[in-house]
């Protein structure tokens, strides 16, 4: 983070500085305590460390300050004020021991029970005073502030920028390429502004002023950069900025956001549609189609040869189609008899760079009329599944299938009208298909008229399916200290879902309490609608995951990742003595607790016999045994070293001869 991102505005007037000091040992129970001496000095900020919280506590006051004691070993001056200005207000919470400090009279004012106010901590923020730098641990949620650029803590502390003191200065761009402006395509709308960045936002003006651009012709944009609060253009350099897809580099004067960029001709795309949609094969008594259906890069015409309208029977009829490029589309680079037309005799002709298309269709022989009228592979409408396209082909047909509005997937609640569209396979024949004579399955009612194929088929409204039912949510692995986060949950047959962590550290670190939120979507037929609160379930969880009635957002939480075992002495097991009872646990410490075995088993010990204890401790929650060394632990009057394998809580002690 660059200096002074997170305070970029002077600390006068309004300025609101608020942070919170945890004191989670008790309070500040500083008259109970020993005090520690402190040097009296004008101006100073006295400075306290409570190292089982990892707290930090300020005072001004010489007095308190030499009241404070343990838990807080005292650390130093923190900074010296140079001038007093401005007075910072102190909070105590009553509840927690913690203490609240703002610089605004107006905060002051609005902090209520459980604050109580105890007063005017200090006179602080001057323009002219030390520059006070603040971290955060981001495992205890404590802040700690220094003015010594040189005394940065490691992890888990994390840089949130200048805390106060010192007038900061906007920042020059130092981000030189500018998203968000399109490079020029045939046909396409010109963007009017860019992507805004954490440092700017921008307008875009190009010359001519083009509704669409047009092919073949080189535009330049003039980007006008405005910074926005705590940046400046001063100090950018000349031609500082970059924009993708220019012919040239961009330009931009010394100290200035206003940016030339010249972009090169473009010509149309070439046309990549193969299939010529909406030509019907000729059929017995059908009526010629005279246009195609559209598609995104054309349009087209269709003249028949013979010109029968309808269809005569045992007769090869031939189509011309000439297909008219849409803007920003064109012809130049189709290959030879690059499209083609579905139910053609042989494949479809043209030339190349030409969109006239020859099709030839084979005779319809008047053989026997289709009988099969239940048309298959029509799925029926479920909110959330994509429609079909193509019903499952018979011995006696195929068929295309057209949804109304074009649907992508269909909505909870819709009625959806179907157009099947049949083809009768070679040597069958439409003619003599009566009115309404096919059939689709689940449908309110289907209808087609008589000699046709196109069949029309209402479905009744969509829904959805049946409500989720798998509970266990798979793929959440349990924190665990440098591991790293997942972000998405194992799917299952009924639904996906993302994983958001808080807090975010990545990789995890060792001592936290981490909170998964999952997200879960339904996969197509299944929804959340019935799903009973608290119905989901993640595993290792600290207590049961949790979740609204009828939603998919669970919240997992975690019990604290575990820290390494480093009590070594491992206490209670009493070295053997003759006509003693051996113990069989030993003394459970804050870490771990543990059984004891004799070798020999004894009821009680005996003269002259060296023992042998295997200890074998258990991690309570928050402890692990990854991480100890060889040989780490001790227990007291054994004749050796007791002994453990890296990793290990088994431990063995050998004890004298009773």
């Amino acid at each position: 983070m660059k200096k002074g991102k997170l305070m970029k505005k002077s600390m006068v007037g309004s300025l609101i500085l608020v942070f919170m000091v945890a004191v989670l040992m008790g309070g500040l129970a500083f008259a109970s305590s020993t005090p520690q001496a402190v040097p009296v000095e004008s101006g100073a900020i006295y400075r306290f460390y409570n190292p089982k919280t990892s707290d930090h506590f300020y005072t001004a006051s010489a007095a308190e300050a030499n009241s404070v004691g343990s838990p807080y070993q005292y650390e130093g001056i923190g900074w010296v004020r140079t001038s007093v200005p401005t007075p910072i207000y102190r909070f105590q919470n009553t509840v927690t021991g913690g203490h609240f400090y703002t610089a605004s009279a107006a905060e002051k004012a609005s902090v209520g029970p459980p604050y109580l106010y105890e007063g005017i901590g200090w006179n602080d923020c001057s323009p002219n005073g030390p520059v006070i730098y603040r971290f955060l641990n981001t495992v205890t949620g404590c802040h700690f502030y220094t003015a010594s650029a040189a005394e940065v803590p490691g992890p888990p502390y994390l840089y949130e920028g200048i805390g106060w003191g010192a007038e900061i200065l906007p920042i020059p761009i130092d981000i030189a390429a500018i998203p968000g402006v399109t490079a020029p395509v045939t046909g396409a709308t010109p963007v009017t502004t860019i992507t805004a960045t954490a440092e700017y936002t921008g307008t875009v003006a190009w010359a001519g002023n083009p509704a669409t651009f047009v092919a073949g012709t080189a535009y330049t944009a003039t980007i006008t950069l405005t910074p926005t609060a705590g940046y400046t253009l001063t100090g950018v350099a000349a031609n500082f900025f970059t924009v993708a897809g220019t012919s040239t580099p961009a330009t931009n004067a010394v100290n200035s956001g206003v940016v030339t960029a010249v972009f090169p001709p473009r010509r149309p795309g070439h046309i990549d549609i193969a299939a010529i949609p909406g030509v019907t094969v000729p059929v017995v008594g059908g009526i010629p189609v005279a246009a195609i259906t559209p598609t995104a890069e054309y349009t087209g015409t269709v003249a028949w040869s013979p010109t029968d309208n309808p269809f005569a029977g045992s007769t090869a009829y031939v189509a011309t189609i000439t297909l008219t490029p849409k803007p920003g589309w064109e012809l130049a680079g189709v290959a030879a008899d690059f499209f083609t037309v579905a139910g053609t005799l042989v494949h479809a002709t043209n030339a190349a760079n030409s969109g006239v298309v020859t099709a030839v269709f084979r005779p319809e022989r008047p053989g026997p009329t289709i009988n099969i009228a239940a048309i298959p592979g029509v799925t029926v409408p479920v909110a959330g599944a994509t429609p079909v396209a193509a019903i499952t082909p018979t011995a006696e047909y195929t068929g295309t299938v057209a949804w109304a509005g074009n649907p992508a997937t269909f909505v909870e609640g819709t009625t959806n009208v179907a157009t099947i569209t049949l083809t009768p396979n070679w040597s069958y024949t439409l003619t003599g298909v009566a009115a309404d004579f096919f059939t689709v399955a689940g449908t309110l009612y289907a209808t087609n008229a008589a000699n046709s194929g196109v069949v029309t088929a209402v479905f009744p409204a969509a829904h959805l399916g049946p409500t989720i039912n798998i509970a266990a949510i798979a793929g959440v692995t349990v924190p665990v200290a440098g591991g790293t986060p997942v972000t998405a949950i194992t799917p299952t047959a009924e639904y996906t879902g993302t994983v958001a962590w808080t807090p975010t550290n990545n990789p995890f670190v060792a001592g936290a309490v981490y909170t998964a939120t999952i997200t879960l979507t339904p996969k197509a037929g299944w929804k959340l609608t019935g799903v009973g609160a608290n119905f989901f379930t993640v595993a290792g969880t600290l207590v049961h995951a949790t979740n609204a009635a009828d939603s998919g957002v669970v919240t997992a939480v975690f019990p604290a990742t575990p820290t390494t075992i480093n009590i070594a002495a491992i206490a209670g097991v009493t070295a053997p003595v003759a006509g003693a009872t051996p113990v069989t646990t030993i003394t459970p410490t804050a870490e771990y607790t543990g059984t004891v075995a004799w070798s020999g088993n004894p009821t009680v010990f005996v003269a002259g016999v060296y023992y042998t204890a295997t200890i074998t401790l258990t991690p309570k929650v928050g402890w692990k045994l990854t991480g100890v060394g060889a040989n780490f632990f001790t227990v007291a009057g054994t004749l050796v070293h007791a002994t453990n394998a890296a990793d290990s809580g088994v431990v063995t002690a050998v004890f004298p001869s009773t």
